[in-house]
């Protein structure tokens, strides 16, 4: 079996830390801190594009999209900082996201998934003072 190299961020920093980090328990804690990254991303990924409402053709399989739905998505995930290989991985991780919704909602009923609204308000200060 041969693949192309991999040309991403993701791993390369894992094996990089790999030999900084002494014990195995920080080494373990920093690859679940890039997992949680990288599943953080795949969630908004999943949430803020596939979801979205200019995507709402249901396909069933990644691999049967346009050339220029893949510079669409390549963009989208580059604004996110993923690039090269590791998009491969952010859009794997949105699939088993995308079976995982799809098999809790057949249990229940048939409700389409909602995509999140992000809301860029500016934050009001709290203060504990009446004025």
């Amino acid at each position: 079996m041969y693949t192309p190299p991999y040309k991403g961020n993701y791993l390369q920093t894992l094996v990089a830390q790999c030999r900084l980090l002494r014990s195995d328990v920080s080494f373990l804690a920093y690859i679940q801190s890039v997992f949680l990254e990288m599943s953080s991303k795949a969630f908004l990924f999943y949430h803020a594009y596939c979801l979205a409402d200019h995507n709402s053709k249901q396909s069933n399989e990644h691999f049967m999209i346009s050339a220029e739905e893949k510079s669409t998505i390549n963009s989208f995930l580059a604004k996110l900082g993923i690039t090269d290989a590791d998009s491969h991985i952010i859009m794997y991780w949105t699939e088993l996201i995308k079976q995982q919704q799809l098999n809790s909602n057949s249990r229940f009923a048939s409700f389409p998934l909602k995509s999140i609204r992000l809301d860029y308000r500016i934050c009001s200060k709290f203060s504990s003072n009446p004025s």
